[in-house]
Order: C-alpha cells, then structure tokens, then sequence
C-alpha cells in the first residue's frame, strides 16, 4: 500500500466516523410536540429546535473548513480529493436544510408561545 492510499484511507475513515456522529436527538421530538400544551411546553421546543439549528450550522462551517482545505491543497490529496470535494459539498447542503427546517419548527412554537 503506497504513501497516497494509505493517506486517502485514513481521510476517508476520519471522515465516516465524523459524519456517523450526527445528533442523536437526546429529546424524543416526536412525543415532545405531541405533549406541547401549556405556553412552556412550546417555549423548551423552540429552545430545543434553536439548539438544533446551531450543532448544525456549526456542522456547515465545520464543513466548509474542510472544503477550503480540500480545495487549497487539492494537490496534496490527488484524485480522492475531488471526493472529498463532493462529499462536503453534500454535507453542507444537508445540514444548511436541517437548519432552516429547525429554524422553522422554532418559529411555529414560538408562535404557539405567543398565543
């Protein structure tokens, strides 16, 4: 196995066990909208959508890091870096979506909240 392989290898299996760490969403969600009825009760789900929202965009410039990286020294990493280019191009786009739909669900508590 030459110097280049073992590089992407290694970049690669970095790369799966960052992504596998993805929010495991501690709040059941679901139950909790479900059981939303007093003023408070909405006012923890906007906290807990806002608190989502920022892990993610925290996730997006996390990512965009390694996207200037892979693309300042595309060079270094040879063909997988274009990859790699790909993959947090996806990653980006993915989390920037979680955001706005976090963003949106806090929005409808907060509204709930205000009634």
């Amino acid at each position: 196995m030459n110097k280049h392989t073992l590089i992407t290898v290694i970049v690669t299996l970095g790369l799966l066990i960052f992504c596998a760490q993805v929010n495991s969403q501690p709040m059941n969600e679901e139950q909790g909208v479900q059981n939303a009825i007093a003023s408070s009760d909405h006012a923890a789900l906007v906290m807990y959508y806002e608190d989502q929202a920022k892990e993610m965009e925290a996730k997006v410039q996390e990512h965009k890091k390694l996207l200037a990286k892979y693309k300042n020294y595309s060079s270094r990493y040879g063909k997988p870096a274009e990859l790699l280019k790909v993959h947090c191009r996806r990653l980006i786009n993915n989390y920037e979506q979680a955001v706005a739909e976090n963003m949106s669900m806090a929005d409808a508590h907060r509204q709930m909240v205000q009634e």
